[in-house]
C-alpha cells in the first residue's frame, strides 16, 4: 500500500457504496504500480477526530514545531496510521476507497455540528492527511444503487436512498475537491475508453492489465468474494444494470428536493442524470 514516499499522495476514492467503487478499486488493483486499500473511512476520519481531541493537551510535535495549525498534526496523525497499517515499499502508486459517511460523522452532529460545518469538517479531515493526493468519485443511477444497497446489507429502500443524498451534498459542496467522476455506464459499456480517461485525468500511466477487473463480478452479495464469469452469462452481459427492476421503487418517497441534490451533483461533474419521480416509473 502507501509507503514513506508516497504517503502524501494517494488517489483516494469518494463515493456511495454499492455504486460501483469495487470495480473502480480493482481496475487499480490490477494495476502494476498501484497497490490498493480498502474501507478505511473509519481509519481516516476517526484518528483525525481523537487527534483533534487532543488539542492543548498534549507536548507539541517538535518536528512541525510550536504554535502550529493543529490540523497539520492531526493529518500527521492520520498518515502515520494508514502507513503503518498498510505499509508495503513496493508500489510507486497507491489508491484508497474510504467510501460512505464515517462513524465519526453522527458523533460531530450530536456534538452541535450542523451539516454544513460536517461536511467542511470532511474535506479538510482529506486535503491536510493527504496534501498530495487527488479524489477521484463513481457516478451510477441513484435507483440502480438503491436496489443494489437494499439486497447487499438488507436494509430498507428509504434508508439506502437516505445514504446517496447525504453523500451527494458532500460531493456536491463547494469545498469538494474531486479530480475526475467516472461514468458507470460508461465504465461497464466502454471499458477500455473510460479507463483510459480515468488515467489521463489523474496523470498516471494507463496499463492493459486494468481491464482484467471486467472480467469478474465483484462482491456481488453479502459474504461472497469475486466471482469469474463467462461471456455468455447473463451476469456478464448486463454488468450489474437494475433497471428492470426500478418499477419496485413505485410508493417510495423520493422527495423532489433531494432528488434535485442528487442531479445537482452529477451535473457538477458533467455528467447528465434524469431522475423522474418513482411514481412515474
Amino acid at each position: 500500500m502507501p509507503n514513506i514516499r508516497n504517503i502524501n499522495a494517494p488517489i483516494t476514492l469518494i463515493a456511495n457504496g454499492r455504486s460501483g467503487t469495487s470495480l473502480v478499486q480493482s481496475i487499480f488493483n490490477n494495476h502494476p504500480v498501484f497497490d490498493t486499500c480498502g474501507e478505511n473511512a473509519a481509519q481516516i476520519f476517526g484518528t483525525w477526530h481523537a487527534t483533534e481531541r487532543l488539542k492543548g493537551l498534549v507536548r507539541p510535535d517538535h518536528a512541525l514545531g510550536r504554535d502550529i495549525d493543529f490540523r497539520l498534526r492531526c493529518g500527521k496523525a492520520v498518515r502515520a496510521v494508514v502507513l503503518e497499517t498498510f505499509r508495503r515499499p513496493g508500489k510507486k502508486h497507491w489508491m484508497q476507497k474510504p467510501i460512505g459517511v464515517p462513524w465519526v460523522w453522527w458523533a460531530l452532529g450530536k456534538q452541535g455540528l450542523s451539516e454544513e460545518e460536517r461536511i467542511k469538517w470532511y474535506w479538510q479531515v482529506l486535503e491536510y492527511s493527504f496534501p498530495e493526493g487527488q479524489n477521484i468519485t463513481v457516478l451510477r443511477h441513484p435507483y440502480d444503487v438503491v436496489l443494489s444497497a437494499e439486497k447487499y446489507w438488507g436494509i430498507s429502500l428509504e434508508k439506502a436512498w437516505a445514504s446517496i443524498v447525504r453523500m451527494a451534498r458532500i460531493l456536491g459542496h463547494d469545498s469538494a475537491n474531486i479530480t475526475h467522476a467516472v461514468s458507470y455506464d460508461q465504465l461497464v459499456q466502454e471499458p477500455l475508453g473510460e479507463t483510459e480517461r480515468l488515467f489521463s485525468a489523474i496523470d498516471r500511466p494507463f496499463s492493459i492489465k486494468t481491464l482484467q477487473a471486467f472480467e469478474r463480478i465483484w462482491v456481488p452479495e453479502m459474504n461472497t468474494r469475486d466471482t469469474a464469469l463467462q461471456p455468455d452469462h447473463p451476469r456478464f452481459v448486463a454488468r450489474f444494470s437494475r433497471q428492470a427492476e426500478w418499477g419496485r421503487l413505485q410508493g417510495v418517497d423520493f422527495p423532489l428536493e433531494e432528488r434535485e441534490v442528487i442531479i445537482a451533483m452529477w451535473r457538477r461533474y458533467g455528467v447528465g442524470l434524469s431522475l423522474k419521480s418513482p411514481c412515474s416509473l
